[in-house]
């Protein structure tokens, strides 16, 4: 079928179903056998692993696999209440996003620099919690420490373990 825009997902009512590497774990997709990605965000893509290959493989196999159904030409994805979206253009826009573009696209995402003018307009106690993790996983300050970081905001646990639509959020 054709790779379709977001004007037609939303004139023709669809909601794209996620590839099952992507999808985190449910009920609903067990039928899938527990096959996702999974991956601390913080590392290189490569890093990357397909739960059912054998530990300490890269993901190789869906890399280049729609990420949903029907194909999409685009999508935006925000991960655990961050204040930041991912937008996710398909490399190749006859294939549609695949389960790679996602990966790329949230790695590039979470790979800026957290802005001054951010960083002031979040809470007192968001301001707290990314300078202990910022301390912890960086260190005392040095100038060789590119500074906070947008994967800074998930803390000493940054995993990626699939994507959920929110239908609340959406």
């Amino acid at each position: 079928g054709p790779v379709l825009d977001p004007f037609h997902i939303e004139t023709l009512g669809i909601i794209p179903k996620l590839n099952s590497l992507l999808a985190a774990p449910h009920e609903e997709h067990e039928e899938h056998s527990g096959d996702r990605l999974e991956w601390t965000m913080s590392f290189p893509t490569s890093m990357v692993h397909r739960v059912s290959d054998p530990p300490h493989t890269s993901w190789t196999r869906g890399r280049t696999s729609p990420a949903t159904f029907p194909r999409i030409s685009n999508m935006r994805i925000c991960l655990h209440d961050s204040p930041w979206v991912t937008n996710v253009v398909a490399s190749d826009q006859e294939v549609g996003v695949t389960c790679s573009d996602i990966i790329e696209a949230l790695k590039a995402s979470l790979n800026k620099p957290i802005m001054p003018e951010e960083f002031l307009n979040f809470s007192t106690d968001v301001q707290r919690r990314l300078s202990a993790t910022y301390h912890r996983v960086h260190g005392s300050w040095n100038r060789t420490t590119p500074g906070l970081m947008r994967v800074d905001w998930f803390g000493n646990d940054p995993q990626f373990s699939g994507l959920e639509r929110d239908q609340d959020y959406v």
